[in-house]
């Protein structure tokens, strides 16, 4: 028969107890650890300060960029009868106030004589705007009626490009 006496007891608790301090030790290190791989934003951070950042001449050189891409994208876009259809419309309804000019031109809302100015020149402008789609409608039929000349119908569809140039630097 064993006999165990309270200083063997104590001892084996004691060890236990300390067993477990070190195991929770051990835990939070490595929850640690684990936390750093496991937390999607200290990953992010960290994979992100290894990409070196660009110079100053790039970070122009990018912008630069950006903003010709963007221009030659708007203005293609709006140089397409579907879309200055569409600005028409838009701009005819700032004009009869059933739309905010703020909200739909890009002018200041505490520049009150900039609002003026755009409005005043708005009426006119929507008006050429009109009357060249008018006339490129005209020339569009003139250019896919398979009746007329190649060079009758060439030179439609090139009045109709300058048209459509002059009406997106109207809607610009």
């Amino acid at each position: 028969m064993i006999q165990a006496t309270k200083k063997d007891v104590f001892e084996e608790d004691s060890k236990s107890a300390a067993n477990v301090v070190g195991t929770r030790q051990e835990t939070t290190t490595r929850t640690e650890s684990r936390n750093i791989t496991d937390d999607p934003i200290r990953m992010y951070l960290m994979q992100m300060g290894e990409i070196p950042l660009l110079s100053r001449d790039e970070e122009l050189s990018y912008a630069k960029e950006i903003e010709a891409t963007r221009y030659d994208y708007r203005n293609t876009m709006l140089a397409t009868n579907y879309m200055l259809q569409a600005a028409v419309s838009m701009l005819d309804k700032v004009l009869n106030g059933k739309l905010r000019l703020d909200r739909t031109i890009e002018v200041s809302v505490t520049n009150a004589s900039g609002k003026e100015a755009v409005l005043k020149r708005l009426g006119p402008n929507l008006e050429t705007i009109q009357e060249l789609l008018k006339l490129n409608r005209r020339d569009f039929s003139e250019a896919i009626y398979k009746k007329n000349s190649k060079k009758k119908r060439h030179e439609a569809w090139r009045r109709m490009v300058i048209r459509r140039n002059k009406a997106v630097r109207l809607i610009e």
